[in-house]
């Protein structure tokens, strides 16, 4: 089988070599009969019952409050993602500055999430791996050095990262490790797994994630070429649990006032 999440329009059959999952690229029904187990989404393409940036906020006033809100978007989530036969979600998004600037609140906020997502029998998939700093934006490099990413950045995936079966290898270019994206570059990706101690899926973009060491990668279907097969166990997905949504959303909605 090959370790590829592939782009397709869910709108129209997979037509391509076996794949380890499908990455939706619009918020639909699977029609492809793929025989794999994984089909990904980007949380971006559900409705979201709360903003990152509100969650924070609800951690700044009350702990408890931001953290059972968490949980509960999660939780949301996972059942957005279960009535359209999607089991792995490309989040949370841990990056420092999304759902806060403070490591501790991205760490409490991640979890909760993670965890609400997992109640509904969907994956999380940690991302960008292993961290960024507050305030970058676009496609910049990151600046800082490698001590002040273990200090803050790249915390919230070293805590989270055992309850992540996939991280998202991040895009950008860590200056003071390599030139080259961390995700196409076997010395970052190399250092990335020893800062963090992340033992699961590392998943990429395109053929070079793979070639620099990435265990999957986001590419489409005419980039497979010959992309090695998979050699090593993959995780395997779980059951959905359904859960009441309506009384999670009235909960949500009580605990922003």
């Amino acid at each position: 089988m090959k370790r590829a999440l592939v782009r397709h329009d869910p709108r129209q059959p997979y037509i391509g070599p076996p794949c380890a999952g499908v990455l939706l690229t619009h918020a639909a029904p699977p029609v492809s009969p793929v025989p794999a187990p994984w089909i990904a989404i980007d949380p971006a393409l559900l409705a979201q019952p709360v903003a990152p940036s509100e969650l924070g906020r609800r951690y700044r006033q009350s702990r408890q409050a931001g953290i059972r809100s968490a949980w509960i978007a999660g939780a949301l989530c996972g059942q957005a993602c279960t009535e359209i036969g999607v089991n792995l979600v490309l989040g949370p998004d841990v990056a420092l500055g999304g759902l806060s600037d403070d490591a501790d609140a991205v760490v409490a906020l991640g979890r909760a999430w993670a965890m609400g997502l997992t109640a509904s029998g969907v994956m999380p998939m940690l991302t960008p791996y292993p961290g960024h700093p507050a305030g970058l934006h676009g496609q910049g490099a990151i600046e800082l050095s490698p001590g002040d990413l273990i200090l803050d950045a790249t915390r919230p995936v070293r805590e989270l990262g055992p309850m992540a079966p996939f991280v998202l290898a991040s895009e950008h270019i860590y200056r003071a490790i390599d030139s080259s994206p961390l995700e196409h570059s076997a010395h970052a990706l190399t250092w990335a797994d020893t800062v963090t101690g992340y033992s699961g899926v590392v998943i990429g973009k395109g053929r070079a994630a793979i070639m620099a060491g990435c265990d999957w990668a986001l590419c489409d279907a005419s980039e497979l070429g010959d992309i090695p097969e998979l050699t090593r166990p993959m995780p395997q997905p779980k059951p959905s649990r359904p859960l009441d949504r309506a009384a999670l959303t009235d909960e949500l909605a009580g605990l922003g006032n």
